[in-house]
């Protein structure tokens, strides 16, 4: 068989041990069957791709939870070390303005205690510090984050 003929079709519309279902020409974007593409490449990924951390709310409806875990499934299947984080009751856009809005950084908190778990010891980072300002409540209204969550798209 060709390495072309290999590759998972993105218009065969489902990955084949997948519950990944996606229109064309979307499924070229999935990084899942990116991911099962790489695999036919004979290269060791492990050596090229850093460590990875797949973050996802449950109630996400724009990528269903169950597309994240099966991200996650294809990397650790191409021996890519990755890590699978659900933050439970969010959704797609609570980690970037729900929850800042709100003064809640927990995204951010944890990005930075991934970062700075992959960083040489000649870097010394300190704490996430939740009491700078930037990481403060922005002055809105609680009553206008939910409504926002309720006409978001996403």
């Amino acid at each position: 068989m060709s390495k072309e003929n290999s590759l998972v079709s993105p218009h065969s519309l489902v990955a084949p041990h997948s519950r990944l279902t996606l229109p064309p020409p979307a499924a070229q974007y999935s990084p899942t069957i990116v991911a099962q593409n790489l695999a036919s490449s004979n290269t060791n990924l492990s050596s090229i791709f850093p460590t990875t951390k797949v973050i996802h709310g449950s109630t996400d409806i724009s990528v269903p939870l169950h597309i994240g875990s099966e991200f996650n499934a294809a990397l650790k299947s191409l021996k890519i070390k990755s890590d699978f984080l659900v933050y439970e009751g969010w959704t797609h856009t609570d980690p970037i303005l729900e929850r800042p809005m709100a003064g809640n950084h927990l995204l951010h908190r944890d990005l930075y205690e991934f970062v700075k778990e992959q960083c040489d010891d000649k870097f010394e980072l300190g704490d996430f510090d939740e009491t700078n300002p930037l990481c403060r409540r922005i002055m809105w209204p609680q009553a206008s984050i939910e409504v926002a969550r309720f006409a978001n798209p996403f």
